[in-house]
């Protein structure tokens, strides 16, 4: 019998199944618009921190589960992916290391809300400064998306492939990505809470070191 390689050979299913969560949550989401639930939106829409009112702070990890557009959760959905399978692997490695054998396996979700939660900090800093210079109506704006825990997965995927070098090598990359983004942003015609972005792979430098085992992977294998 002829057994046929498959197309994507993904072994850790886990990112997959997190990446399929999100997609199925949008799909949801497009049934029950945000906006028609109060107690919904506090939840899963990320707004600036001086129009936050009882629980809206849990809006600093729920917005992750909410995006934007099909192609904004299938760009997230496909970037978390991609890293989280070299961090995946660092986080055994570093496991194994311990003496913990194949458990441990959750820090990069631990590493995913981190950066989640830097990013919606580094946003509201920034919406801060932005409606203090008046260049903001603070009232009109808000964030959805997994992309600051996306960037923390980036910035784990860098340590667990070539330590702090590339790491380093990896953050700079991404943020010259987002300086391109914002320049592009009115031709593109959409919002980039690129603020959520450096911030999360920030939060994802801080805890790769603590949970990941540096040059234990690489990306394809």
């Amino acid at each position: 019998m002829n057994h046929s390689e498959p197309i994507f050979n993904i072994q850790e299913k886990a990112p997959l199944r997190f990446a399929g969560l999100l997609v199925a949550l949008h799909a949801l989401f497009t049934l029950t618009p945000l906006g028609t639930s109060e107690a919904i939106s506090r939840l899963f829409i990320l707004r600036p921190a001086e129009y936050v009112e009882g629980t809206g702070w849990l809006a600093t990890g729920g917005h992750a589960f909410a995006h934007g557009s099909w192609g904004h959760v299938f760009t997230n959905a496909a970037m978390l992916v991609i890293f989280a399978i070299p961090t995946f692997r660092g986080v055994r490695a570093q496991a194994v290391r311990n003496g913990q054998g194949t458990r441990g396996e959750w820090p990069w979700m631990a590493i995913f809300f981190a950066g989640v939660i830097a990013g919606a900090f580094a946003q509201w800093a920034w919406w801060g400064v932005a409606g203090s210079m008046g260049w903001e109506d603070l009232a009109r704006v808000s964030a959805v998306g997994a992309s600051g825990g996306v960037s923390a997965l980036f910035a784990s995927a860098g340590w667990a492939i070539g330590g702090r070098g590339t790491m380093l090598k990896f953050g700079a990359a991404w943020a010259a990505i987002n300086v391109l983004l914002v320049v592009f942003e009115p031709f593109l015609g959409m919002g980039i809470a690129w603020a959520a972005h450096i911030g999360g792979y920030v939060g994802g430098m801080l805890f790769a070191p603590l949970l990941v085992a540096a040059n234990t992977s690489r990306f394809g294998e």
